[in-house]
């Protein structure tokens, strides 16, 4: 599946923010974010928007959907683009960071019960990736359509 998506709408940018303002729960507040109804969860600022799904558990592994709100013609164009950039980095220099430690140990101790930990904390790391991305495989398609339905938005162009 792409990650990038170029929508276009007749509806004004200023029209879209709202729109989709009004279809989502903030996660800027935590109030909003823990006793909220709505599906979909994020912020919407001038000229753009970061929505995620409302996850069941904690996911730091979830997608979330950058939307720019540019002016074109009569309308609005779209360009939805999906991101897990800083989860990435926040996982990879935490468990590197576990890793280093455990790593250093496992060199002077010289222990094979050291060497175990080691081992289990990379099998529990690569386990946790794998069950927040397959908690979220459908999180992508469903605010595309999301994001189509409220702001009756059609779709151009999937790039890369």
């Amino acid at each position: 599946m792409s990650r990038e998506w170029l929508m276009r709408t007749k509806l004004s940018p200023e029209a879209c923010a709202e729109r989709l303002a009004s279809g989502i729960d903030s996660d800027r507040s935590w109030l909003a974010s823990w006793f909220g109804t709505r599906p979909v969860q994020g912020h919407v600022r001038c000229g753009w928007a970061s929505l995620h799904k409302r996850p069941a558990l904690r996911n730091e592994f979830q997608p979330v959907l950058a939307v720019s709100l540019t002016a074109a013609g009569e309308g609005a164009r779209l360009f939805c683009r999906v991101s897990r950039f800083w989860t990435f980095w926040v996982m990879a220099v935490s468990w590197g960071l576990l890793l280093a430690f455990f790593g250093v140990g496992v060199v002077f101790a010289d222990t094979v019960s050291n060497a175990g930990v080691l081992i289990v904390l990379i099998i529990f790391g690569l386990a946790s990736a794998a069950f927040g991305r397959w908690l979220a495989r459908n999180d992508v398609a469903s605010l595309l359509a999301f994001v189509q339905e409220t702001l009756e938005a059609d779709l151009v162009d999937e790039a890369s």
